[in-house]
């Protein structure tokens, strides 16, 4: 059957071409609107840094008149971490010795390692073994990168002190708020760039453990309140996630109605490539085959021209943004592809398949075996 396949596809270009092409447009309006979709999952994410529900904003401030040691503000960010990770963000500037003349670093500490971090365009993030160790390392913001001609594996100065690049943070087709942004570990930056650093008050981010961090909060205030320190906290405000979730599910429904009036548009040209085979299919039913044998086979060729089309669309797709992405991008069209591209591919594929299967399939069925070898 494969090769009678084969034979009837060479001798049937243009009508198989032309069915190629019509499930092409279909599969390339589904992957760019999986991509659109992705794209909007991602930047609502990045617009509050994770889940907002359980992050919270957290300022300790010196009371008048307090003497308070830089190991007292370390060490009520060490209890912090009980609840979750912590990001210190008051920090000023500091200057690099590449193209870069400054740079805004922020220390991480954790003790579990949290399900969200900064996006990474290369390489990793810390490790919860790295965070009260010295090693030397960094994530740096990908312009401060690209100024600094650096990637990971190599080495950034900053001051005196010469650091591991581990990661490059950011987004490739967009803007976002940790391009110009570094990122250490805890000790490490305590013990290097920031010994000589002063405290005179702290604004940090909980980026997780928020709930547990109120039902204690009493506590903690009346505990900081003896050592001189005024505990404040701000919830973070999230964006409104009613109208981006149906922004994405009427993407995704658009797309797979697009995918879905092209398969019934195709239905016509269908009818007419069984036609064309009405004589074969006779001659196959003559010799014992039944419908179940036929259905299945032509389910089959189906399959395979959805499949082809599917991979030349996400090549196509893979092309555009690979020559036109950033153009695209600063227009709010995004083209990356992603595995939801993948599996959104194969899953509409299989059942587009069975779908669109359906006419030619009917049409085989009815073929009278007497008729047509009379014809």
């Amino acid at each position: 059957m494969l090769l009678y396949v084969i034979k009837q596809w060479k001798e049937k270009k243009i009508t198989v071409m032309l069915l190629i092409l019509g499930f092409l447009v279909g599969n390339q309006v589904l992957s760019v609107g999986t991509s659109v979709a992705v794209e909007n999952v991602k930047m609502l994410e990045d617009q509050t840094s994770g889940n907002p529900d359980q992050q919270l904003e957290i300022s300790v401030n010196q009371e008048e008149g307090a003497a308070l040691k830089k190991e007292d503000w370390l060490a009520y960010c060490d209890k912090l971490t009980e609840y979750g990770e912590v990001q210190l963000l008051s920090l000023e500037p500091v200057s690099t010795s590449g193209k870069e003349q400054t740079c805004t670093i922020v220390p991480v500490n954790f003790k579990q390692e949290e399900s969200w971090h900064v996006p990474l365009l290369q390489g990793r993030y810390f490790h919860k073994s790295e965070i009260q160790d010295t090693k030397g390392q960094i994530i740096l913001g990908k312009n401060i990168a690209e100024k600094n001609q650096v990637e990971t594996g190599s080495d950034f100065r900053i001051g005196d002190h010469t650091y591991e690049v581990i990661g490059i943070c950011g987004r490739e087709n967009r803007p976002t708020q940790w391009d110009d942004v570094a990122y250490m570990p805890w000790k490490d930056y305590w013990d290097t760039a920031g010994k000589n650093t002063e405290i005179n008050e702290m604004n940090l981010i909980l980026k997780n453990g928020k709930s547990r961090f109120l039902e204690d909060i009493e506590k903690q205030k009346e505990q900081l309140q003896k050592q001189g320190m005024i505990l404040a906290y701000q919830e973070i405000q999230g964006v409104e996630k009613d109208s981006v979730g149906n922004s994405i599910l009427l993407t995704i429904i658009a797309s797979g109605l697009v995918f879905l009036i092209a398969i019934i548009n195709l239905s016509n040209l269908m009818i007419y490539w069984m036609m064309e085979r009405k004589k074969d299919l006779a001659v196959f039913k003559a010799m014992g085959a039944g419908n179940h044998y036929i259905v299945k086979n032509i389910l089959a060729e189906v399959m395979a021209m959805i499949f082809i089309s599917a991979v030349i669309a996400i090549l196509i797709q893979w092309g555009i943004n690979r020559w036109a992405g950033g153009w695209l991008a600063e227009n709010d069209i995004y083209t990356t592809i992603g595995t939801a591209n993948v599996i959104a591919g194969l899953a509409c594929t299989a059942l587009c398949g069975v779908l669109a299967a359906l006419v030619p399939a009917k049409f085989a069925m009815r073929v009278e075996t007497a008729e047509c070898l009379k014809e």
